[in-house]
């Protein structure tokens, strides 16, 4: 897990990688079906709700939140208590008993160039992102979305914020 205000979850470390070049890179943002729908005696480490995902788990909406966003704006409402607050709480993976949004986003990556990464002899390679988050609020509309969560808005900031990303470079340590 990420958490911007914390400067080490920032850098993932992968473990176990097969020895190879490697041109590419993929990942998901959020947590699937599978893992979403264990039993929270198997959900352990990150996924715990309890302890690692602790404020990142909808207990009423039995879900895991995958982007949360919050602050103020001045653009944000003031009624009912609001004072110019926002909350992004973005989660949903398609639904356990009764169809849902998914919001599950899977991203793939081709290293930019003749970059590649490089596993093996003593090789530990860096993959370097840039995250635009200012993408995410383009041209937002923060009066009629202030709170976003499990609504189908949801799915519009997910589209949102899987371009957020892209590859700064790639170096081999």
């Amino acid at each position: 897990m990420v958490k911007e205000s914390i400067d080490s979850s920032r850098t993932i470390t992968l473990k176990n990688i097969p020895a190879g070049e490697y041109v590419s890179v993929r990942f998901i943002i959020g947590v699937d079906s599978l893992r979403n729908t264990m039993p929270l005696t198997s959900r352990t480490g990150i996924l715990d709700p309890s302890t690692g995902a602790a404020g990142m788990y909808w207990a009423w909406n039995t879900g895991y939140i995958f982007l949360k966003s919050e602050g103020t704006c001045s653009a944000a409402p003031t009624a009912m208590g609001m004072n110019h607050i926002f909350q992004h709480h973005i989660g949903l993976y398609g639904g356990l008993n009764s169809p849902t949004i998914n919001n599950v986003k899977k991203l793939n990556f081709t290293f930019p160039g003749t970059y590649k990464a490089i596993v093996g002899q003593g090789l530990a390679p860096w993959v370097h992102f840039k995250v635009d988050i200012s993408k995410m609020y383009t041209d937002f509309d923060f009066e009629k979305y202030a709170v976003v969560m499990a609504n189908p808005y949801s799915a519009t900031i997910a589209n949102i914020y899987a371009t957020i990303f892209a590859i700064a470079h790639v170096h081999n340590d």
